[in-house]
């Protein structure tokens, strides 16, 4: 991925092991990889099917 490029993760999930997990180890073990933010969609506050969605940047 081109220095400075967005890459998006995203799940329609709330389980931590397909969410976090995932990203946490992206992050961790892909070279040039930095975990920016992360968003959970919850069904209870947004009203919407839950989610999660974590955006990179790559260095």
């Amino acid at each position: 991925m081109k220095s400075g490029g967005t890459l998006v993760y995203f799940t329609c999930s709330l389980e931590p092991e397909e969410n976090e997990h995932v990203a946490d180890e992206a992050a961790r073990t892909i070279p040039g990889l930095r975990l920016h933010t992360t968003r959970h969609i919850r069904p209870w506050v947004d009203g919407v099917d839950g989610a999660f969605c974590a955006k990179f940047i790559a260095a």
